[in-house]
């Protein structure tokens, strides 16, 4: 062999550059699902008997890509499986990963705990009158709300000193139990509900999963960008840190371990490559593609609920705190899908109770996102948690009345009766 040293100089050269390619390894070799562990599920698809089978697999495969996995930065893989199947694979996260997701359940649970209202706390406060101050927040109905608990509490001792006066100098007791008791009842009726109050571990992560980008400022007369002196978009808060800025402001108490929640948050999804949980991901399926039809809430005449006291809970507390026995809250998912211009988008986001107005509908607002007020009960809505099942039979792309491009479905026979019936 003719310069055995050129070689081996060559063999040395191309090792030391592959190893330093891979190094650090756990940096650079992402292992699979054989190799980490993890989840393979396995899902059927029907489809129709003159349908291109392949064809179809791939247009699902696309739409559940879109659903679980929108911005592909998770390590989720879609192959199809014969003539109808398909396999979804999940390896599990790394340790580095799992240490700083339990790292980010720990910060999150010791801020619910923090905010989280205790009775005996309560007490000492209104004892002090330092409840307003203490628990009251930044957000006027909040502190409304604790300034009429701190008056019902201060009648209630006022009540009761009467109550003792009259008992020493032998005058109106009867009067006196009965103006306490009735103190007793306003302060049990202010205070309901208070107790337990706080952040809760459901809307914190609603508000982590808003969107961190900057909004670019709108000019609220005609929807167009904000030009700052440098030329450029004006840019504002994002989603999220407007949701994040109102937490702060509801409670001051707890800054602190709000922002360092936030902090933990984003250190644990800049590694965050798959999802917590293998039943996350069947949740995100089972929400997928599921066709249901609510009857909307009247502005003008609204049966059976208050739209103004629900618009209230639910920008206090969110959908869940904010729904009745008749009716929810859902999100508005794509504001430009409800506006013809960009002004008419602007004017939803900053006010969706005026705009829904216009359209006689109910809406509102919470954590800097849209809502709408729809029925729930079964004569008012048509969802697949009945007695009677339903399906779509086919779908397709249309054009509607006015030539713009729609999606056009058929429904099974019992479907059709029930879309008759709602």
């Amino acid at each position: 062999m003719k310069r055995p040293g050129l070689h081996v100089l060559f063999v040395l050269a191309l090792a030391a550059t592959l190893f330093w390619l891979v190094w650090p390894p756990k940096d650079s070799l992402r292992l699979g699902k054989d190799l980490r562990g993890g989840v393979s599920l396995t899902y059927a698809v029907k489809i129709p008997p003159d349908a291109d089978s392949q064809q179809v697999l791939k247009q699902v495969i696309e739409v559940l890509k879109q659903r679980v996995n929108p911005t592909g930065v998770l390590d989720i893989s879609f192959a199809p499986q014969g003539r109808d199947r398909i396999e979804v694979v999940m390896p599990l996260p790394s340790a580095e990963v799992q240490a700083q997701q339990a790292n980010f359940r720990k910060v999150l649970a010791a801020l619910v705990d923090r905010t989280r209202i205790e009775a005996d706390e309560l007490d000492r406060a209104l004892a002090e009158g330092k409840a307003v101050e203490r628990f009251g927040g930044s957000n006027e109905s909040s502190q409304a709300r604790m300034r009429a608990l701190q008056e019902a509490w201060s009648a209630v001792v006022a009540r009761r000193g009467e109550l003792d006066a009259a008992r020493r100098s032998g005058g109106a007791v009867d009067a006196a139990e009965q103006a306490l008791a009735e103190a007793e009842l306003d302060l049990e009726r202010t205070r309901s509900g208070l107790e337990g109050r706080g952040i809760k571990e459901s809307r914190m992560l609603a508000i982590l999963a808003l969107d961190d980008t900057p909004q670019t400022l709108r000019d609220a007369s005609t929807g167009k960008p904000r030009i700052g002196a440098d030329g450029r978009a004006e840019k504002g808060p994002s989603a999220r840190g407007k949701a994040v800025e109102s937490l702060r402001g509801e409670h001051p108490a707890a800054v602190a371990e709000i922002d360092a929640t936030v902090a933990a948050w984003n250190d644990y999804a800049a590694l965050r490559t798959s999802l917590d949980d293998p039943e996350d991901l069947k949740r995100l399926f089972r929400g997928a593609g599921v066709l249901e039809f609510h009857i909307a809430v009247s502005d003008r005449v609204p049966e059976g609920v208050n739209p103004g006291s629900m618009r209230q809970e639910l920008a206090e507390s969110g959908p869940i705190a904010g729904q009745s026995p008749v009716a929810a809250w859902f999100p508005i998912q794509d504001p430009r899908q409800w506006a013809d211009t960009p002004a008419e988008q602007a004017r939803l986001e900053q006010d969706p109770a005026g705009f829904f107005a216009g359209r006689d509908m109910v809406g509102g607002q919470y954590d800097g996102r849209a809502y709408v007020l729809l029925y729930t009960t079964p004569e008012k809505s048509l969802t697949h948690s009945g007695t009677r099942a339903w399906s779509i039979e086919r779908a397709n792309r249309s054009i509607d009345d006015l030539g713009r491009t729609s999606v056009a479905f058929q429904l099974d026979q019992a479907g059709g009766q029930e879309m008759s019936r709602l």
